[in-house]
């Protein structure tokens, strides 16, 4: 037992005789490790600073939308839209067959409310959430700033997929009260909130001409539908014999044709900020209060990296000692 005791301290020393021998082999490995590691630390590129944007979309505010109130006041009273009312007439002149005839009557239906919609905050978010779904106003915004440089790609195809690649990477979060949030991953503050404003901008400008566009085309119709009750009314008059019957239609044909909500309708439509502003908005995007959180990742630590390759250096500079010394012996 004291045998092998003495030989464990014996191999110990030559250990040590062996490092201590080739010290200045182990002091040249260890430069060589922490200079390279030092210059590699000196060329290592600075990572740029990356943030991530989450800015607010606002519905519009209740003084802006009281600009609809006497719009919506009048659709909520009266509607548009037209029904018919058939009535049943009994013919006066007595015969062995007594004469019924039928009719309709047209007259403004309340029921109808819904061919035009009352504008309400709820209504024109929900317009700017899906338009901005749709991705086309984040594209028309991406290549207008030049996020996506198109000098950096060979064909316009790989061009238009990086492109459409940084609209999908724009999250749309819902929150908890009406508000939806916007976030992004950026590294150019000032190229982001001109972004915004492009996106703001154009997705008012669509959903403007979006209402716009489809109130004229319900007026078209509703209209339309007045001119083909007056024709009707002209057949069943000209195809009656009936004298009191054509006397009734008769005035019916100019109470329709003499009827102006739908002109009252159109005249409070076009004092909306839809007709009579540049300025409409039906979301707003509050850039001013976008926040941002830093990012980037942490550079290397030059003296923790030099440290940890002079432990290296040292390790592999004793194993080549160590086994150098051997492979001498053994030879």
């Amino acid at each position: 037992m004291k045998k092998k005791l003495n030989n464990e301290e014996i191999d110990l020393i030559d250990i040590f005789i062996i490092i201590k021998k080739g010290f200045w082999k182990i002091l040249l490995i260890i430069f060589i490790t922490s200079s390279l590691t030092y210059i590699y630390s000196l060329n290592e590129k600075v990572p740029e600073t990356e943030y991530r944007a989450t800015t607010e979309i606002r519905p519009i505010s209740t003084f802006d939308l009281s600009e609809y109130e006497l719009y919506n006041t009048y659709v909520k009273a009266d509607g548009s839209g037209y029904n018919k009312n058939t009535k049943l007439y009994k013919k006066e002149a007595e015969e062995i067959d007594e004469e019924f005839f039928l009719y309709d009557q047209i007259k403004i239906d309340k029921s109808l409310l819904k061919s035009f919609d009352i504008i309400t905050k709820k209504m024109l978010m929900s317009l700017f959430i899906d338009k901005l779904k749709e991705n086309k106003v984040f594209i028309n915004a991406i290549k207008k700033v030049d996020l996506v440089k198109k000098e950096n790609y060979e064909n316009n195809q790989d061009y238009e997929n990086a492109v459409q690649a940084l609209a999908s990477s724009i999250k749309l979060i819902p929150s908890k009260t009406d508000s939806w949030y916007l976030q992004y991953q950026t590294k150019n503050l000032n190229e982001w909130e001109t972004f915004l404003l492009l996106v703001e901008k154009e997705a008012n400008y669509e959903i403007q001409n979006y209402i716009k566009q489809n109130f004229y085309k319900l007026i078209f119709n509703a209209e339309r539908i007045k001119k083909y009750r007056i024709e009707d009314i002209e057949i069943e008059i000209a195809n009656s014999t009936n004298e009191k019957k054509i006397i009734f239609l008769e005035q019916e044909k100019k109470m329709i044709i003499k009827d102006r909500k739908l002109d009252r309708l159109s005249n409070l439509f076009s004092a909306t900020p839809i007709i009579n502003s540049d300025d409409f908005y039906a979301a707003k995007i509050i850039i001013n209060y976008t926040k941002y959180k830093n990012e980037t990742k942490k550079q290397s630590d030059r003296k923790s990296l030099v440290f940890s390759a002079i432990i290296i250096g040292l390790i592999i500079g004793i194993f080549y000692t160590i086994i150098g010394h051997s492979i001498r012996n053994r030879s």
